[in-house]
């Protein structure tokens, strides 16, 4: 037995269609096996919808869903009822053939075939000879298989492609097009700025290490211009929002430009160093720093500092706890009802200090208590861990 394998495709379907021609017999095995030359070889084809029909709606990215279908064509069929099993089985009403005496084909599709390993690659059907070809090439191979590809012919108006002109117009129009950041004329300006700076301030000086520095008028020292620096200083130069005293000579007045830090004269840096190595001294060891420096009041109150306590050492707190007191001269304090006092009593809540472990839904599920009674108990309770009104000792006696 051999297969035929050909894979049908046009603008609505993709069909691998099977083709099993069936060996010729004799007529004494014809009887036996119930088929002969009379008979049809069997053609199964597997159908693939790979365009979305019109009027129905599916997903940009949605995978096809396989048809699978049979239908029977017989070895000595001429081209006529090949391409009409083929049109009945992709049950397509637009496309449409005729075929004349002579041996010619009129048809709104092309129809190629191609069979894989040869060099047969996309041969065009328009006769019945070159469908008799196919049939041939198609015998001679162990396994035959054939890939068939049918494209239909479109045939457009004028008015059709006016139409289509207007919606692929309307479709770029109602594209996002991607914003372009075009620089304000503030930033431009900045720019500008920036590059002339950068012109101005290049280093002569064989001795510093930098390329673009500032001389420090004060420090007597380069200060090395970063890009940080000319951001700055090229922003605070518009007139409109800022001192017009900054311009190309005069830097604005600020951390960047005036680095105290590298000042050894002034004394506040030195007292920041002294809160700073004080800071980040080691637990175990125990420094004092004295520091003389004229005008400078670096312990006021010229107070030894004594001894670190040990490490670990417990720190003493006054720490005043609330008396511990029954239920009844809980409620009586505080002036709870009876009703309180005996669900309290029944949910064996014998002192206040277990109020803190029970939450509202036991005090409402277990205890029985409405959210009034609630409220009132916890309002108690507040007010006997405040010592809010004091607790006196004789309002317990009977």
């Amino acid at each position: 037995m051999q297969l035929l394998a050909l894979s049908v495709a046009n603008f609505n379907f993709v069909a691998i269609l099977l083709l099993c021609l069936l060996p010729r017999m004799n007529s004494d095995d014809s009887s036996e096996a119930g088929y002969g030359m009379d008979n049809p070889y069997l053609m199964l084809a597997n159908l693939t919808d790979c365009h979305s029909r019109p009027g129905v709606k599916c997903r940009k990215n949605a995978k096809p869903k396989p048809l699978n279908t049979v239908f029977y064509v017989h070895e000595d069929a001429n081209l006529e009822t090949f391409f009409n099993c083929l049109l009945d089985t992709l049950k397509d009403n637009s496309i449409g053939f005729e075929c004349y005496e002579n041996g010619d084909l009129y048809a709104n599709f092309e129809a190629e075939y191609s069979i894989p390993c040869t060099n047969i690659k996309n041969v065009a059907i328009h006769s019945a000879d070159d469908y008799l070809s196919l049939m041939e090439h198609a015998v001679k191979k162990a396994h035959p298989e054939v890939k068939l590809t049918v494209t239909e012919i479109k045939v457009t108006l004028d008015d059709e492609e006016d139409t289509d002109g207007e919606a692929e117009e309307e479709s770029e129009r109602s594209r996002k097009r991607p914003k372009k950041n075009e620089p304000t004329p503030e930033e431009v300006e900045q720019t500008e700025n920036i590059v002339k700076l950068k012109t101005l301030y290049q280093c002569e000086d064989r001795s510093c290490p930098y390329d673009i520095c500032w001389p420090h008028s004060t420090l007597k020292k380069h200060i090395n211009l970063t890009h940080t620096h000319f951001l700055e200083w090229a922003s605070l130069m518009n007139k409109d929002t800022s001192d017009s005293a900054i311009d190309f000579k005069n830097p604005p007045h600020s951390k960047c430009f005036n680095p105290i830090w590298m000042n050894p004269d002034d004394r506040l840096v030195h007292h920041c160093h002294a809160l700073t190595s004080t800071t980040n001294e080691v637990q175990g060891g125990h420094h004092h720093f004295t520091f003389n420096i004229e005008g400078l009041t670096v312990n006021p109150t010229r107070v030894i500092p004594g001894p670190n306590p040990p490490a670990g050492a417990p720190i003493a707190r006054n720490f005043m706890a609330c008396p511990k007191i029954f239920l009844y001269q809980f409620v009586k304090h505080y002036d709870l009802s009876n009703t309180i006092f005996e669900k309290l009593m029944n949910f064996k809540v014998t002192e206040p200090h277990a109020l803190a472990y029970l939450l509202k839904g036991n005090l409402q599920a277990e205890g029985k208590l409405s959210l009034p009674q609630i409220a009132d108990v916890r309002y108690a309770q507040e007010c006997w861990l405040a010592k809010d009104p004091p607790l006196e000792l004789n309002i317990w006696e009977d």
